[in-house]
């Protein structure tokens, strides 16, 4: 992995691209992310950082690679964040809610199984004050924009990973 170092520190933009992978049956996953100088930029196998782990489920998977991103976004920068993970980008409109019932499920009366990391997301949300975008996944290479193949360069790196890891195909 390429480590950003002081270089990221001194961005006033920054693009975040991340994305997750999960096997249930090993709960392993990998998470993976990358950051770019600002969006008009192309990202190579040397920008990705992939993180190997266990984790409960994919939606978790996904929240856990976007927060060991934002760990070394300083807050005086843009921040635009990439992913394909609709509950990330649907989290700013369930804020409200969710807080209000101290993320608690309404069915269930217990603390939603991603409360820890929702309260986290929130907490970087805050200082951070990301511009979060759906990037739809598994496009066909000749109707991707730049966006699109930075993602899918770094899903595709995901998705080797874990099948690596497991053997899982």
């Amino acid at each position: 992995t390429y480590e950003w170092g002081n270089v990221i520190n001194s961005l006033s933009k920054i693009a975040i691209y991340t994305d997750a992978s999960f096997h249930k049956e090993t709960q392993l996953s990998v998470l993976g992310f990358a950051y770019v100088r600002d969006d008009t930029a192309l990202l190579s196998n040397e920008d990705l950082n992939l993180i190997e782990r266990k984790s409960l489920n994919n939606i978790r998977a996904e929240i856990e690679s976007l927060l060991n991103a934002f760990e070394k976004c300083p807050v005086t920068s843009e921040v635009t964040v990439y992913t394909d993970c609709s509950t990330i980008c649907g989290l700013i409109d369930r804020r409200a809610r969710l807080e209000k019932n101290s993320f608690v499920s309404n069915a269930k009366g217990t603390e939603l199984k991603n409360a820890d990391l929702y309260r986290e997301f929130y907490k970087y949300y805050d200082q951070l004050e990301p511009k979060l975008i759906w990037v739809k996944g598994h496009m066909a290479k000749n109707k991707q924009s730049l966006i699109n193949r930075n993602f899918s360069l770094l899903d595709r790196a995901v998705r080797l990973r874990l099948r690596q890891l497991t053997k899982w195909r």
